[in-house]
């Protein structure tokens, strides 16, 4: 296994020789060589040195995916500067907030829509025809930081971890040797843009020489969607976050789609607890006798995308589904409280240590210094302390949730307090806690605060919306005059916790009229019946998301015989649950 690396942009560059005429991007609109977009990420590195970035600038990047939107990150990494990718979809006070805490010296834009923005540059103004496309002559270091991802972040406010070269390529060569990836495949880039996932996707290209497919934007988990394209496109490597990979494995059989998906031969599973459920659908539409391959994934951020795996086809022993072994160049220790080395069967913390580790949060020496430790089992070597709980079973490593209160959403981490902070800033509210339970189909926020009044969750959930991103909004909310408190003062969240385990009406607010329609979306919901609500509800104030959405399609066309069409399979197409009943009337009309 490699353990000296060249920066990302020199193994581009060594790809656009070997293989000048290949597709490296394609997507619906367009397509690019590997020659012609090495040419264009040249320019484009020389227009940002024009522009008076450097080698270490940070360069904040709010794009759609396209094409431009991967020159723009070859671009960077071409002067020696640091990509941070942002989710164009974010509400304009986190990427305000984020553009201000990384003291970001250049923002890429697609158009100037930003107008609280400074210092940025948009495709609607450059001409890159007027700077030269040939190679920069620059050498960097791998030990340089490529890229800053932010995360959800306890205070409030979102912290960056800052990667650099090194890990990336480690992570990635690693793919090549034990997944057999080659220049053959076609990666299908869908996670969004600010996920640690979608560089993973999009650098496959620079080491392993893939064609990177690009998911139109807005159609991320749109099944029907990603199904067709994985069909036309000859996809063969796709991450899927846990609960998006069930959805999808749901949508091929009901549609009996199987055959549209052979080409996958490698689906890789992560970002939340991969259940038996869905390993035992995956193997019955796509495992066992066919060739796709499925990876249990695990690794926080702060270690490059992931640093082990699970082979799914491998046996393994216990109830759960192992997170298996550390990648090459990567140690990983189950410790006691103590920081010693905990025996087999024996639970404790889980630290990473190795090439991928992160160098520091950005503007965060304090908590750089409790979570970026000096690793005791190998001098000279730096390890994360994750706060998650696992153990090893069998030589295996197991998963086994988190010690604080860091969760994920969808796959996307995020830190309870972030949101309690959030809902503090809503008038009224003197104390909140945020829960996260589950009903039968999917993560369920839970949100408790106490208030002189009772506040309506509509509104609340609107003030919320306005600062974060729609997966860290509660779906319900609950008006309490107390809250339990340990020995230490502070609230005790588990006992919070243990008051809700075992109830069944912890489901999205209002709910539903007694009419098929809405019984369907109250099944798919796990809503308590009897409760009536108007058919005029937004789907948004009930909590639906674009797992559950799909979900409730699937559902619909089993009750109801009839498939919507492909071009209705949006969220935005069904604003109110009548829009649901309108339309299953019009259409059905014609059979």
């Amino acid at each position: 296994m490699k353990n000296d690396f060249l920066t990302i942009d020199k193994y581009f560059e060594h790809q656009a020789i070997a293989h000048p005429q290949k597709k490296a991007v394609i997507s619906k609109d367009e397509q690019i060589s590997f020659s012609e977009l090495n040419k264009k990420a040249n320019q484009f590195a020389r227009l940002l040195r024009n522009s008076g970035a450097n080698r270490n600038d940070n360069i904040v990047i709010v794009m759609s995916r396209s094409i431009n939107y991967i020159m723009t990150i070859l671009g960077i990494l071409k002067i020696g500067a640091v990509f941070i990718p942002l989710n164009i979809n974010d509400p304009q006070s986190r990427i305000k907030k984020i553009v201000e805490d990384c003291n970001a010296n250049a923002i890429i834009l697609d158009s100037n829509r930003y107008d609280f923005l400074h210092n940025y540059i948009t495709f609607d103004n450059i001409n890159l025809e007027l700077f030269n496309s040939e190679n920069l002559t620059d050498m960097f270091s791998s030990h340089d930081v490529a890229c800053i991802l932010y995360t959800s972040g306890s205070t409030g406010r979102p912290k960056g971890v800052k990667l650099d070269h090194k890990g990336f390529a480690n992570n990635l060569f690693f793919s090549q040797k034990e997944f057999k990836m080659t220049e053959n495949d076609t990666v299908l880039n869908k996670a969004m843009n600010n996920f640690d996932a979608s560089v993973w996707e999009i650098l496959t290209m620079c080491i392993i020489g893939t064609t990177l497919c690009l998911c139109e934007n807005g159609q991320e988990s749109n099944v029907d969607y990603l199904t067709k394209l994985i069909e036309t496109q000859n996809i063969t490597v796709c991450f899927f976050v846990s609960s998006m990979l069930n959805m999808f494995l749901s949508y091929i059989e009901h549609k009996n789609y199987k055959k549209k998906v052979t080409s996958l031969r490698l689906i890789f599973g992560g970002g939340e607890i991969l259940s038996l459920t869905i390993l035992d659908k995956f193997y019955r539409l796509l495992g066992k006798n066919a060739s796709t391959k499925l990876y249990n994934w695990y690794g926080p951020t702060e270690a490059t995308v992931y640093c082990t795996y699970f082979d799914c086809s491998n046996k393994f022993t216990n109830t759960s589904i192992p997170i298996g072994n550390p990648i090459e160049n990567v140690n990983v220790y189950i410790l006691d409280e103590n920081g010693q080395k905990c025996k087999e069967g024996e639970s404790g913390e889980i630290f990473i240590s190795g090439c991928g580790v992160g160098s520091e949060y950005v503007n965060n020496e304090k908590l750089t210094a409790t979570r970026f430790l000096p690793d005791p089992f190998h001098v000279g070597y730096r390890m994360y302390k994750t706060g998650d709980l696992g153990k090893r079973v069998f030589g295996q490593l197991e998963f086994h949730g988190r010690i604080d209160n860091q969760v994920k959403i969808r796959g996307n981490r995020m830190e309870l307090e972030e949101v309690e902070n959030a809902i503090l800033n809503y008038s009224n509210i003197s104390q909140a806690i945020v829960v996260n339970t589950q009903n039968a189909s999917n993560d369920i926020l839970v949100a408790f605060y106490i208030s002189d009044e009772v506040i309506n969750s509509n509104e609340l959930k609107r003030h919320l919306s306005d600062t974060l991103p729609e997966y860290m909004i509660p779906q319900k909310y609950e008006k309490v005059t107390t809250f339990p408190y340990n020995a230490n003062g502070k609230i005790d969240r588990k006992k919070v916790m243990r008051s809700i385990i075992n109830r069944q009406d912890i489901v999205p607010d209002e709910i539903l009229n007694p009419n098929k329609v809405l019984g369907i979306i109250q099944k798919v919901l796990n809503v308590e019946p009897g409760k009536v609500v108007n058919t005029d509800i937004a789907l948004f104030d009930l909590g639906v998301d674009s797992l559950s959405f799909i979900h409730i399609i699937i559902e619909l066309e089993q009750e109801f015989g009839f498939e919507f069409d492909t071009d209705m399979l949006l969220m935005e197409n069904f604003p109110k649950i009548s829009s649901f009943i309108d339309y299953i009337e019009k259409t059905t009309i014609r059979f």
